[in-house]
């Protein structure tokens, strides 16, 4: 049986299959300070701290496999020459503790070629990872996803840098990063994925994707994950309720009803009663 487990206070997931550990994280942005230097903002490279913050969190979980889902890089297409030889080495680095995979997202222009061998590159449509009769989808959350991971019971993505606003008793407002935790609507996903790949949709949108594809869409459930790298802004979503990437702007996941969760796993509640707090 397939077990998903939130690692508490830092943001990063584990999935336990029968012989296999899966580490997840995402939004590294290499690179980053040098987009807040355009700014005038300097600090110090942010790099070595992310590189041993996860070698650290490898060490600790020690699993087989550490799967990105995406933003590994900042520049969005072509990467400056000290990126690249960034990406390089912290890639080398991580291969040495654990087999490393990247589903890309939209900062991963051109890194196929950046990467060292020993890491794959998967397609920025996602994969899924089966276990018995359970399915994970793994995706950034930029792009639509695979036909495929309509039939995971979980997937599990990223690309929105979620936070919660909070407002204190004296007026402050402090953010935070937080896990979500949604599902989707079957035969509203089923109606918008065809939608995208320019197909009429029947009055059963769900059947009509068994009949083409071979895939039974499932009630999945839905993870999103907060940015790895803390330097990052995000999107303080009970404030402002916009959600990014094609999935979750369908309007098949219900921003109301999705749960809230601190990094160390606290639950706040659903987001209709958090919303402008």
């Amino acid at each position: 049986m397939v077990k998903i487990r939130i690692i508490p206070n830092v943001p990063a997931l584990q999935i336990r299959l029968k012989n296999e550990k899966i580490l997840c994280i995402a939004d590294l942005h290499i690179g980053f300070e040098k987009e807040l230097e355009k700014s005038g903002i300097k600090i110090p490279p942010q790099t070595p701290s992310i590189l041993k913050s996860i070698q650290q969190l490898l060490e600790k979980i020690n699993p087989s496999k550490l799967i990105i889902l995406g933003d590994v890089k900042h520049e969005i297409t072509a990467s400056r020459y000290q990126e690249v030889i960034d990406v390089y080495d912290f890639l080398v680095a991580l291969s040495k503790k654990a087999q490393t995979e990247i589903v890309p997202g939209n900062h991963d222009g051109q890194i196929e070629a950046i990467v060292p061998p020993e890491v794959k590159v998967h397609s920025p449509r996602g994969i899924v990872i089966k276990e018995e009769k359970e399915v994970i989808g793994l995706i950034h959350g930029h792009a639509w996803p695979d036909v495929k991971l309509l039939g995971a019971h979980y997937l599990i993505t990223a690309h929105i840098h979620p936070l919660i606003q909070l407002t204190t008793g004296t007026g402050f407002k402090v953010t935070y990063p937080i896990w979500i935790k949604a599902t989707w609507n079957t035969n509203c996903i089923a109606r918008a994925y065809l939608k995208y790949v320019k197909i009429k949709t029947t009055e059963n949108p769900v059947q009509q994707i068994k009949e083409l594809f071979g895939i039974e869409v499932a009630e999945t459930k839905i993870i999103v994950m907060p940015a790895y790298n803390k330097m990052l802004g995000g999107i303080p979503i009970n404030t402002t309720q916009k959600l990014l990437g094609p999935l979750l702007k369908t309007n098949c996941v219900s921003p109301p009803n999705m749960e809230i969760y601190l990094l160390d796993g606290t639950y706040l509640g659903k987001l209709a009663s958090l919303k402008n707090k």
